[in-house]
């Protein structure tokens, strides 16, 4: 699962913050043969969320500031493996 589970401080003056996400989940099983399947599920609810940031001094000193980066949307991967 991608989470932060808390906002935090995209700015060094602690003025503007990132929110918090939870994306998503992972499932599978494997077997005692080194076979194994999953399917992983991620931003469900086509959230918007950051998912990185660029650090500045003071959000308060620029109008807008263009800092925040979005996430993916709502992807669904499946997988197949086996190991020896």
């Amino acid at each position: 699962m991608q989470c932060n589970f808390s906002s935090y401080p995209v700015d060094q003056a602690n003025t503007l913050f990132a929110d918090s996400y939870a994306l998503g989940f992972r499932a599978g099983f494997r077997q005692t043969n080194g076979f194994s399947v999953f399917l992983d599920c991620r931003n469900l609810t086509n959230q918007r969320y950051a998912s990185s940031i660029d650090v500045i001094a003071d959000a308060r000193t620029e109008p807008n500031p263009e800092i925040f980066h979005p996430g993916d949307g709502r992807s669904f991967h499946d997988g197949i493996s086996w190991s020896w």
